[in-house]
């Protein structure tokens, strides 16, 4: 039989072709001569390859960029308010008081029956008006001004009071017994003011009463004296003592 016969149908030996396995995905292939490294170590086997081969480092993939979180605000803390107290309203009875007596006191010499009711209702007169302004506008804008200034100038108003209404009345006698009432009240605000300095001129004078004790221990001069203080001044002024005499 020659090469270019056929052979008989019964002697040919069916060959099997084993299919082509499809390729995997994700296979690591070689970026620079594309060789597929499949398998468990395909990445092991990669990373050999490029190091040895191609002396380069297999690059490796990129994380996606995660988005930054935008900061959230802190929430604000309510404002506390406080309601302020509102401040307390002082009487005005005894400032009304007194100005209505102040009016009788103008009028006691054109008019004495007026001046002496004015003089009779003042106190009456001071209260009911208190009462009826209360809370007024009058009594916010003006009144309690007054009355805040009277309580802070009351002292150094008396002080200074005191010598003119005494003044007055050298001048006219007769205005003593109207003025009497506000004299009277000078003279006790006077009194309260000079208590804090009178304690304070004892407490010298006691101090002082010591210390000339003492000297008079330690310095015979000032022992023999019964004045050390005056004795000290006198030796102060001697030369203009002596000039003075000497004129004379």
């Amino acid at each position: 039989m020659t090469l270019t016969e056929e052979a008989p149908a019964e002697l040919l030996v069916p060959v099997e072709v084993a299919p082509v396995a499809p390729k995997a995905d994700n296979v690591p292939t070689c970026p620079e001569c594309g060789d597929e490294f499949g398998g468990i170590m395909g990445k092991a086997h990669l990373s050999r390859h490029m190091k040895f081969k191609h002396n380069k480092a297999p690059e490796k993939p990129k994380a996606p960029a995660k988005k930054a979180a935008k900061a959230q605000p802190k929430p604000r803390a309510p404002k506390v308010t406080v309601d302020q107290p509102k401040p307390r309203r002082q009487p005005a009875a005894d400032m009304i008081s007194m100005a209505v007596s102040g009016a009788a006191q103008v009028l006691a010499q054109a008019q004495p029956p007026v001046a002496a009711v004015l003089s009779f209702e003042a106190p009456a007169a001071g209260h009911a008006i208190d009462q009826a302004i209360a809370g007024s506008t009058v009594d916010r804008v003006v009144v309690q001004r007054l009355v805040k200034a009277e309580s802070r100038w009351q002292a150094v108003g008396s002080i200074v009071a005191l010598p003119l209404l005494v003044g007055l009345v050298s001048n006219k006698p007769i205005l003593y017994q109207p003025l009497e009432p506000y004299l009277r009240s000078c003279v006790e605000d006077v009194l309260v003011q000079s208590i804090p300095a009178m304690k304070k001129r004892a407490d010298r004078t006691r101090k002082a009463a010591q210390a000339v004790a003492e000297l008079k221990q330690l310095d015979p001069s000032i022992a023999e004296s019964d004045d050390p203080v005056g004795d000290i001044l006198r030796g102060i002024f001697s030369s203009m003592i002596e000039t003075e005499g000497g004129e004379g």
